[in-house]
């Protein structure tokens, strides 16, 4: 089974909704795969939070992977851009 999430939970979910979404996710496949994009934190994103009022929720790449890997997930291909990290994560 494959999911994505752009410009969804990854980047306006709290920590506990995107863990336990993931953790729905990963026990309901047999074979998981998810992609998405998460808000980097950085100068980019706070300007772009503040001057076009985004909600989102920016995280550093480390704190993505231990939220993912706590959910059962790993996060096997992550492509930096300037705003975003592309992810690709899968069920383990």
């Amino acid at each position: 089974m494959g999911a994505s999430s752009e410009g969804g939970l990854f980047e306006y979910g709290s920590d506990l909704d995107i863990g336990a979404n993931l953790t729905v996710l990963k026990r309901h496949a047999a074979v998981a795969l998810m992609c998405g994009t998460v808000m980097r934190e950085n100068e980019v994103s706070r300007l772009a939070n503040s001057s076009i009022q985004l909600s989102s929720v920016s995280r550093s790449r480390e704190a993505f992977m231990a939220l993912a890997e706590g959910a059962g997930w790993h996060a096997d291909a992550v492509l930096e851009t300037p705003l975003t990290y592309v992810v690709r994560v899968r069920g383990v």
